[in-house]
């Protein structure tokens, strides 16, 4: 286990150090045009990704994981640091709920498995990944995803929270595409997996 935390970690880092950083767009430019890809593909699917945020944000209120009063940039760091290390993850309240929206967006559990739930970042990103910056957040959760498409046995929840919070700049949490894709790497495989209703 700790052989493969590191190599996570290790592919990331290496593709910071080995990727061109000739930028043709700016990330604030990178950040919006993904979100819109988000929000267009849940848009066309009649799904509303505030809701389904909602839903994924006072999970872990209700559980006294987060504090509903600070920051968004707190809460979603405490959201990384129990999916890391969770013990056990309480029952989900919304689990039908949930389960329905990823009915509506097409998404199967081997979608999920796959991270194909994740392509509206994983395409952009792979079509413009010679002007990503490799220093920013953006790069991150780029490189994370491209590594546990490459190789799944990566993808643990844990190892990928754990890889998102060391790596990424904190301060990014309190942009609306860092959360939704958070929200996107955990909340349906957990809805396949926790007990509840």
């Amino acid at each position: 286990m700790k052989l493969i935390k590191w190599t996570l970690a290790a592919l990331v880092f290496i593709g910071v150090s080995s990727c061109s950083t000739f930028q043709e767009k700016s990330t604030e430019d990178m950040e919006e045009e993904t979100l819109s890809s988000m929000k267009t593909w849940f848009e066309e699917n009649g799904v509303d990704d505030d809701v389904l945020q909602d839903s994924f944000e006072r999970y872990f209120s209700t559980n006294d994981i987060t504090d509903p009063s600070d920051s968004k940039v707190d809460q979603y760091m405490d959201i990384l640091s129990f999916i890391q290390d969770p013990g056990s993850f309480p029952p989900m309240t919304d689990k039908s709920k949930v389960k329905g929206m990823m009915d509506d967006l097409g998404i199967s559990s081997n979608d999920v498995k796959n991270k194909k739930h994740l392509d509206y970042y994983y395409d952009y990103y792979m079509k413009n990944k010679e002007a990503v910056d490799t220093t920013s957040t953006y790069y991150v959760f780029g490189a994370t995803i491209e590594t546990v498409n490459k190789i799944p046995k990566l993808g643990s929840p844990a190892l990928v929270a754990k890889t998102l919070k060391n790596q990424m700049d904190k301060a990014d949490l309190r942009k609306e595409l860092y959360q939704k894709t958070i929200m996107m790497f955990f909340y349906f495989d957990m809805a396949m997996h926790i007990s509840g209703k």
